[in-house]
């Protein structure tokens, strides 16, 4: 966004000019906040990439990684007109989810830090994904699920072991009927 190199946007935050974090993977994170006061003080133009065409995207929040390998996998076999977006981490998804375009949204739901269950009702709650379709990908009985809260009846529940000839026939449809819209 500010056309600088790596080495200068670290100085940039370690100089506390821009705002950062890390993330529990030990990634920094830089608010949007102070990557646009530092542009408007600087007079530099915003290097912003033009966002991905509005659901092209499938986003998954899984953090075992033989699971997203899998997933990975899979998608490029598939071959399918989407783009496959994957976090291992809900809260890193949730920081990030202000530049995504999903068209669907698969989760864990037994992840640390933010579960699938908080992940989804703070997906819910931004606009415009309160409608994005959403499956949650649990090893849960339905018991268990209740007794973490539940999940709002539009929530597609998908048990483990994964069914992967489903999700593939799953999301053919959902862009078969995204292409008729």
């Amino acid at each position: 966004m500010l056309g600088l190199s790596v080495s200068t946007i670290h100085s940039l935050v370690d100089s506390n000019k821009l705002v950062a974090w890390k993330t529990q993977g030990g990634h920094k994170r830089i608010t949007l906040e102070s990557v646009i006061a530092y542009q408007t003080e600087f007079n530099i133009k915003s290097q912003i990439k033009p966002e991905p065409e509005v659901g092209t995207q499938v986003l998954i929040v899984e953090d075992d990684e033989n699971t997203r390998n899998m997933y990975q996998a899979c998608f490029e076999e598939w071959n399918l007109p989407l783009e496959v977006v994957i976090y291992s981490s809900a809260l890193e998804a949730l920081v990030d989810l202000h530049v995504l375009s999903p068209l669907v949204l698969l989760t864990d739901l037994h992840m640390t830090n933010m579960d699938g269950f908080e992940f989804i009702n703070a997906v819910r709650k931004r606009e415009p994904l309160t409608s994005l379709p959403i499956i949650a990908i649990t090893g849960m009985d339905h018991e268990n699920i209740q007794a973490h809260g539940g999940l709002d009846g539009d929530v597609l529940i998908l048990n483990k072991p994964i069914d992967m000839k489903w999700l593939k026939g799953f999301l053919q449809g959902i862009v078969a009927l995204k292409n008729d819209i």
